[in-house]
């Protein structure tokens, strides 16, 4: 607790292997002259000392490991189909470009910590979409957008281990929604055509006549 009286640093542990049945029990703790923690349980006491505690300190890798386009993955793609959305693996790539017509998409992530992957958990955020960042869990470790108008977007990533301990650096994903034609681009080659065939009709006509 901070001078404001403020947590800081809250770290969640777990008992994995009795959870079903494990509880604590209300107001049945204290702390002992040396330090240590205890806690009444259903299953005894707790003891805690808090100075052999260690935290995973390390960096962790977070990767995109998917990029899906109507529930179609990339990376089962032929190359040609792959290149209209990105030159690059997703992990690796700076930008997808979509069309208008591919607005539902969904990214996949992982936090490459193995310690206890299931309590892996993430933050993202679509910017230019999400007004605020979304957390999930190690189940839900996906994020998908439905019928998105056209526009640039930022996909905005964080990861965190068992420990709480959140990797230092944060991924993004550009991701580009190209506009649907116009009604002028799409009518512009055909009535192009009218307009020359018109043209090219009047001048016959008119050859026709002076002869």
């Amino acid at each position: 607790m901070n001078d404001s009286h403020t947590l800081e640093n809250i770290n969640y542990y777990a008992v994995a292997n009795e959870m079903e049945t494990f509880s604590f029990n209300r107001s049945s703790h204290c702390k002992m002259a040396d330090g240590r923690l205890l806690f009444g349980s259903s299953h005894g006491i707790r003891s805690f000392i808090t100075d052999r505690i260690e935290h995973e300190s390390a960096p962790f890798p977070l990767v995109f490991t998917d990029f899906k386009v109507h529930n179609q993955s990339l990376r089962s793609m032929s190359p040609d189909e792959r290149l209209r959305f990105s030159s690059k693996d997703v992990n690796y790539a700076d930008e997808i470009t979509l069309t208008h017509r591919d607005n539902n998409f969904t990214v996949e992530f992982s936090l490459l910590n193995y310690v206890k992957p299931q309590e892996n958990m993430y933050t993202y955020c679509l910017e230019g979409y999400d007004d605020k960042e979304i957390v999930v869990d190690a189940q839900r470790h996906f994020a998908t957008y439905n019928n998105l108008p056209s526009g640039s977007y930022l996909f905005h990533l964080k990861g965190t281990n068992e420990d709480g301990v959140w990797g230092s650096s944060e991924r993004t994903l550009k991701i580009r929604i190209l506009p649907a034609p116009t009604v002028s681009t799409v009518l512009f080659l055909p009535l192009s055509s009218v307009s020359y065939s018109a043209s090219c009709g009047i001048k016959c006509g008119c050859n026709m006549k002076s002869r």
